[in-house]
């Protein structure tokens, strides 16, 4: 479904990214890891188009889209969840969900119900701004607002970070259930917690792949 090829880097005259090749393939969940620094959110961001390669390919389902802006990434199927969540925090996990949704071209009533059966904890929220939520509360949102999108690839970035054990479990068990329904993902995580459950674990290393 992806194809990355030789992609490098850099933020201004500082190169973060070296010569970085991979595929992720139908179904398939691969486990990115390496300390911080090494790479991991450069990766994603070159892949999701939010920072230009200085060389180097990305493909999507066989079509070239190294030149394409984010938004179309996001129009092919490209789901992509940062670090940093980028929430509406002024606005209620409702509307965090919605809001995109009502962007889509492919949205039914019924997948807010999918997203609330996948974290439920989020039910009892709705009308709660999602800056008032718990870090871990966010994580939730964040990858819960990424569905909402209806993605064919999900790229996580970190999703585990920061957050209580209790809440790293339920992402864990989210993560593995979107799995089991075909949904491919590559998630660059530090916690193990997702390495034994990985179809392929890559390790990256001051911006390069070993």
């Amino acid at each position: 479904m992806l194809e990355v090829r030789s992609l490098s880097a850099a933020y201004g005259q500082v190169e973060a990214l070296f010569d970085v090749s991979l595929t992720i393939r139908p179904g398939e969940l691969v486990v990115l890891q390496g300390l911080n620094g090494a790479g991991k959110s450069t990766l994603l961001k070159a892949i999701m188009g939010l920072l230009p390669p200085t060389q180097g390919s990305v493909n999507w389902q066989g079509r070239p889209m190294t030149h394409w802006p984010p938004y179309e990434r996001a129009q092919a199927g490209v789901g992509y969840v940062p670090e940093d969540r980028r929430l509406f925090t002024g606005l209620t996990v409702r509307e965090n969900l919605m809001i995109v949704a009502n962007g889509s071209t492919a949205k039914s009533s019924l997948d807010l119900a999918e997203v609330l059966t996948l974290f439920p904890a989020l039910a009892g929220m709705l009308d709660r701004a999602a800056g008032q939520m718990s870090g871990g509360e966010q994580q939730m949102l964040a990858l819960g607002r990424t569905l909402m999108t209806g993605p064919k690839l999900l790229l996580l970035d970190e999703p585990c970070e920061g957050i209580a054990p209790v809440l790293v479990e339920a992402m864990r068990d989210a993560l593995l259930r979107l799995r089991t329904q075909g949904l491919p993902m590559l998630v660059a995580e530090q916690n193990q917690i997702l390495a034994s459950h990985a179809d392929r674990l890559l390790t990256l290393v001051s911006g390069r792949l070993i």
